[in-house]
């Protein structure tokens, strides 16, 4: 709800509720900022349709991206969705080899996971 105020020489609108939060103390406005967008992304989120992880894993490959910090990067091409970047952490890995490319099938534990915790993310170009 839009509220105007007098401010100076004229009015200023005010959104009410922000500023009773912050008012009250309990947000401050940045944590009012993120929590809009955060439902703003949900919301955009809910339009897109799912994709099937057996889809993307079906004779599909993996390729490296980059390491960083004990985690390696690996993306993966998505049917009508384009390239995706998933973490492949190397404390899991133990002995195993990290190949450049890689049957997708391999890493379907890791790119669930990612799906699952949101940091299964499109490939920035």
């Amino acid at each position: 709800m839009v509220i105007y105020r007098r401010a100076g020489f004229g009015w200023t609108a005010v959104d009410k509720r922000a500023t009773a939060s912050v008012q009250d103390g309990r947000y401050s406005r940045e944590r009012m900022i993120a929590k809009r967008l955060v439902s703003a992304l949900f919301l955009f989120l809910q339009e897109i349709e799912p994709v099937n992880i057996k889809d993307i894993v079906k004779d599909n490959n993996v390729r490296f991206v980059r390491y960083r910090q004990g985690v390696a990067y690996y993306g993966v091409k998505v049917p009508s969705a384009g390239d995706f970047i998933f973490p492949v952490p190397l404390a899991d890995i133990g002995d195993a080899t990290l190949e450049l490319e890689d049957k997708a099938i391999l890493f379907m534990r890791y790119i669930r996971r990612a799906m699952r915790d949101g940091s299964f993310v499109p490939l920035a170009s």
